[in-house]
């Protein structure tokens, strides 16, 4: 069986979600998609829960749906492409499709490569001492003036892994169509941004939404909002927020991913003066550290996680829905004794089967635990923390 994997948030699933789907069957009997749980790359909750969005991936063509585990999925570009890719590998994928504004292939792979060299670390070091470090990353990757495009960032960073770890993984880049990926309002092109599409619904204009996603994928949204379930926010969980950091003292955020160089003291600090969400992130922001980091920061420090964590990579997967070719691959997978779970619950039983991972399993399931009680708090009604613990895959 040939398989194609697509990294992905769906957040929420639109019509150029769709068509890389479609783009991607072209290629494979079945399409595999590793999607964010509840926290997204640039540290914000999803706009609906993962089974919401994995129903909608299976609706639009997808037949495997993954969950890309916290704190993979709210982690810098490096980190979220390593866990995706790992993922997409252990479970046999073939080629990897991706969106790129670009479309350049040829190009993306030379940037991948210079990513994996000496001389990038050295000029990435020599630009820390007076850029940001997302500005001294990418200096040191194109130059000062250059830059890329969010989708081609990412897809430099899977190239990268897939070389990395030499596996025999195609990557196909697939043009990305429409609007642009961060654009805030929704334009003329059929293909909107995710971006447009969340402001849409956090403005209750799902009219407008009409004409960019499709009827199924709204029409799930929809029943989300019926049950008090959508549109989640970080800012729901804003007094949450807030009081973690005006009560906790700095120096005990030491060891966090995306914490040190004074801005544990600067987001403490901050909390203690701010009102709201976005006054708070406006206090914490400087030129080192984009808003995205901030966002990534604060949910690592809330969760706990260290460095340590990311590196350690994902060690198990969740799935979150499947159709009928899926539940058939599946069944493939468990023969070959992967670290698969289908529903929480069965953490323990999967430490059973891999005791050398057992230390690390309980780990990942501990963070993963502790996102999905703080996303429970980002809902429009707050629900009980462990409500994901009892839900189980997506079965059409």
């Amino acid at each position: 069986m040939k398989i194609s994997g697509i990294i992905c948030e769906y957040n929420p699933f639109h019509t150029g979600h769709e068509y890389l789907i479609k783009e991607a069957k072209k290629r494979s009997d079945a399409v595999v998609c590793v999607m964010s749980g509840h926290f997204t790359q640039r540290g914000e909750a999803a706009i609906a829960d993962k089974f919401v969005r994995a129903k909608t991936a299976l609706l639009g063509g997808a037949d495997l749906v993954l969950e890309l585990p916290f704190p993979f999925s709210a982690a810098s570009a490096s980190y979220f492409a390593a866990a995706g890719v790992k993922l997409l590998s252990m479970v046999g994928a073939d080629r990897l499709v991706f969106g790129s504004e670009s479309g350049e292939i040829t190009r993306l792979l030379t940037l991948a490569d210079h990513l994996l060299s000496a001389d990038f670390e050295k000029k990435k070091e020599k630009m820390m001492a007076s850029e940001g470090s997302a500005l001294a990353h990418f200096g040191a990757l194109l130059g000062e003036r250059e830059r890329l495009l969010p989708n081609d960032i990412l897809a430099v960073e899977y190239l990268r892994a897939i070389k990395k770890e030499g596996l025999p993984m195609e990557a196909v880049a697939v043009s990305r169509v429409g609007d642009g990926f961060l654009q805030k309002e929704l334009g003329d092109s059929p293909y909107a941004s995710a971006t447009a599409l969340r402001q849409s619904l956090y403005l209750g204009d799902l009219a407008a939404m009409e004409t960019y996603m499709p009827k199924y994928s709204l029409a799930e949204l929809k029943e989300a909002l019926t049950r008090e379930e959508a549109p989640v926010t970080t800012e729901n969980a804003a007094r949450a927020i807030l009081g973690f950091f005006r009560l906790i003292a700095p120096e005990a955020l030491s060891e966090i991913a995306g914490l040190g160089n004074g801005l544990e003291q600067r987001i403490c600090a901050s909390a203690k003066e701010s009102r709201d969400l976005a006054e708070f992130l406006q206090k914490c922001a400087t030129k080192r550290y984009t808003d995205a980091a901030i966002r990534r920061a604060i949910l690592a420090a809330m969760t706990g996680v260290t460095y340590a964590d990311l590196d350690r990579g994902a060690v198990y997967t969740t799935v979150l829905g499947a159709n009928a070719t899926g539940r058939a691959l599946l069944a493939s997978l468990r023969k070959k004794k992967l670290p698969l779970l289908t529903k929480p619950s069965d953490v323990e039983v999967l430490c059973l089967a891999f005791p050398e991972k057992k230390d690390a399993i309980l780990r990942q399931a501990a963070l993963s635990e502790s996102a999905d009680a703080l996303y429970s708090l980002c809902l429009p009604r707050v629900t009980e923390a462990g409500k994901y613990l009892r839900s189980g895959a997506v079965m059409l």
